[in-house]
């Protein structure tokens, strides 16, 4: 969840992103770490949707405009038998 930003300073910038759950509470990364592991962010026990805000935030507010970001983001699905 931490992008890499092209830059020629020595530092390079990050981004990284707060998921705004429906309930407004936020799932995010932090600091250095670049996982977050174990969080469910949707869960269905018939069809159905979640809607969920994703908003980027800058590690260094200094960062010159125009810093072209790349990286991934993984998701795991996984089923389970409802009881």
């Amino acid at each position: 969840m931490v992008l890499q930003g092209e830059s020629d300073r020595a530092a390079k910038p990050t981004l990284r992103y707060q998921f705004i759950m429906p309930d407004e509470s936020v799932v995010e990364t932090t600091g250095g770490k670049d996982q977050v592991n174990g969080v469910e962010l949707a869960s269905f026990t018939e069809n159905g949707s979640t809607t969920f805000t994703v908003k980027p935030v800058l590690n260094n507010p200094s960062t010159p405009k125009g810093v072209k970001y790349s990286g991934t983001m993984t998701y795991a699905v996984a089923l389970t038998d409802a009881e």
